[in-house]
């Protein structure tokens, strides 16, 4: 059996708390091991000291007095104060005593209480608050039984209205006027069972001046170990977030307004061209037959009467009459044609044909105008067995145009290549290169108007300037694509794009 004596030995060595023995003038008599962790001396050292070299300056004085009442009150503390460690730094301690008497002797018993870890602790939270206070988004931590908040942080206060004191006493439904306290129920359920770990959601939080704050939530459970689990929400104030979705969601409105309107009104406007259209291609089919009859009775009666006539003078003035009467006749045939393709009453029927075919065909009829120029003609498409797809009267209605330009608008004794080259994805490329003047840009991108006619030298040359706005609406309605290469001096390349009959 160990004795009372004994033991408080063992007692006062195995304590954590620090213990100190002292005089009533501060001498230092005895202490236990904890106490001279505290101030990283030994007990030796210890002894050599007084009460009053330990504590800072600061704390002198007030040491002094708590020695002076001691004898009146028996006891002193709990307080905190600093303690100087053997380094030179402040240790932060909590400690109380008690006057004791042994043989008529009075001493003083101190309780010792290292702070440091409490103090650190204290010092992070405040910090960390300081952190969370400083946050753009507001933090709201609430139990998890009574579902009472037991920490916002300034951004939540600031949100909403309310002072701590007051949302202590609150619950999440009391803030949020568009969710019912069985709906949050509903909300969190998942979140303690373990089905989610997280959840986010759009609501409004209650202002206490009564507006709504629209927000979004992001909520989740924590529940750690010796702790009583909570929640914590994140909440962000997504009011400029909802007035841009509101001002986004009007201009959408107004937007899908306008196209409507617009939609509506070239509807519109379409059916009245397309009337227009109509109308027009019916005059001109009209006036097309009232035309051409008595223009036919003109051409025929003028042949007829330049067999007729010996005088020379007569006769020239006679074939002058054809001659505007067939300019004439053309003009009106080539209107019509635009028009008929404009109003989509053009039929092509589209098959395979030999390449070397066409442009032999429309050769045989083109050299002899290139003959009376001196012009060369260079076929230089190989004779290998090339098919395309296209209507065979009106691909050659379009090569036709093209010669006949590259020999009118052609120098004297100059030359046209024809050439021919595959393209990817079973395209073929054909070109008509010529040695005339050439065009300058303007006229490239007005080439293939109606009625667009080169101003230049060869302004005298015939022509109703309607010829390569037909040829590129018929290209185009087989499927292919026309375009003009040229420059000032060098003369011109109109090429074509035409499928393969591999693309049938």
């Amino acid at each position: 059996m160990i004795n009372c004596e004994d033991f408080n030995s063992v007692l006062f060595e195995a304590l954590p708390t620090g213990l100190a023995l002292t005089n009533v003038d501060g001498s230092i008599i005895a202490v236990n091991p904890a106490f001279e962790k505290i101030l990283g001396r030994t007990a030796k050292e210890i002894y050599q000291l007084s009460y009053l070299d330990i504590t800072p300056t600061d704390y002198k004085e007030e040491e002094q007095r708590k020695l002076q009442s001691l004898h009146d009150i028996g006891q002193y503390g709990p307080y905190e104060k600093d303690y100087i460690h053997a380094d030179g730094h402040l240790v932060p301690v909590r400690l109380q005593g008690r006057l004791v008497k042994h043989e008529g002797v009075d001493f003083i018993w101190s309780v010792v209480e290292d702070m440091t870890k409490s103090k650190q602790a204290e010092r992070d939270i405040k910090r960390f608050k300081a952190t969370l206070d400083e946050t753009l988004d507001c933090v709201f931590m609430f139990k998890a039984d009574s579902l009472n908040f037991f920490y916002v942080n300034q951004g939540g206060i600031d949100q909403i209205g309310y002072g701590i004191d007051e949302l202590i006493e609150m619950t999440p439904s009391d803030i949020k006027p568009n969710i019912s306290e069985a709906q949050f129920l509903d909300i969190i359920s998942p979140l303690i069972d373990g089905n989610q770990t997280k959840t986010t959601f759009e609501t409004v939080h209650k202002h206490k001046s009564g507006h709504h704050v629209p927000v979004e939530v992001f909520l989740q459970y924590i529940q750690l170990p010796n702790e009583e689990p909570h929640f914590i929400a994140i909440v962000r104030d997504i009011s400029e977030r909802k007035r841009v979705e509101q001002v986004l969601q009007k201009s959408n409105e107004e937007l899908e307004e306008r196209v409507q309107q617009r939609t509506s009104e070239y509807l519109h406007a379409k059916e009245d061209a397309d009337h227009a259209n109509q109308a027009k291609s019916d005059f001109l089919s009209s006036m097309s037959h009232e035309l051409r009859t008595p223009l036919n009775a003109i051409l025929g009666f003028s042949q007829l009467m330049s067999m007729d006539v010996k005088d020379d003078q007569t006769k020239d003035n006679i074939h002058e009459i054809i001659s505007a009467g067939n300019y004439l006749l053309g003009l009106i045939n080539e209107i019509l044609d635009l028009s008929k393709i404009e109003s989509g009453r053009v039929e092509l029927s589209i098959l395979k044909h030999n390449l070397n075919e066409l442009i032999d065909d429309s050769l045989s009829l083109i050299e002899p105008l290139a003959d009376k120029r001196s012009i060369l003609i260079e076929n230089k498409v190989s004779t290998s067995d090339i098919t395309i797809n296209v209507d065979k009267i009106r691909f050659k209605q379009v090569l036709l145009n093209i010669l006949s330009n590259a020999v009118k608008y052609n120098n004297e004794n100059g030359k046209i290549i024809i050439d021919h080259s595959p393209m990817d994805e079973n395209i073929h490329y054909i070109s008509i290169t010529d040695t005339g003047s050439g065009l300058t840009s303007a006229q490239q991108n007005n080439i293939f108007k109606p009625f667009e006619r080169i101003e230049s030298e060869h302004s005298q040359i015939e022509g109703t300037g309607l010829g390569l706005a037909i040829g590129k609406n018929l290209i185009e309605l087989m499927g292919g694509v026309i375009g003009v290469k040229s420059e000032i001096g060098k003369g011109s390349c109109f090429w074509l794009k035409i499928k393969g009959s591999e693309c049938l």
